[in-house]
């Protein structure tokens, strides 16, 4: 289960990360947030391969950024989509705590 969980986060961090590289402009500040969770959730994968201490935080913080990425860009196009977010937030929470307690 832990192998499936790092494959888990480390693609869902490199998609985030190459939906704001292909999305556009990196001088936009949503995606380089974006950008900047990818990278907290990809390595928060990458290291679970090598260390066997929790790295909850890093993973907390990478799915916070992600989020507030999303946030950021529906009030940009001031066109926000509450369910959206529910749904995200509750896939991150889900895997937030299956990686917790594998």
């Amino acid at each position: 289960m832990k192998v499936f969980i790092s494959i888990l986060l480390i693609f869902w961090g490199i998609i985030h990360i190459l939906i704001s590289i292909l999305n556009g402009k990196l001088s936009n500040i949503n995606n380089i947030i974006m950008m900047f969770g990818g990278l907290f959730v990809l390595m928060t994968g990458i290291l679970n391969f090598f260390m066997d201490d929790n790295k909850i935080i890093v993973l907390v913080i990478g799915f916070l950024l992600m989020s507030l990425a999303a946030l950021l860009n529906g009030k940009r196009n001031q066109k926000i989509n509450y369910s959206h977010h529910i749904v995200r937030f509750v896939l991150e929470a889900t895997v937030t705590y299956i990686y917790y307690i594998f």
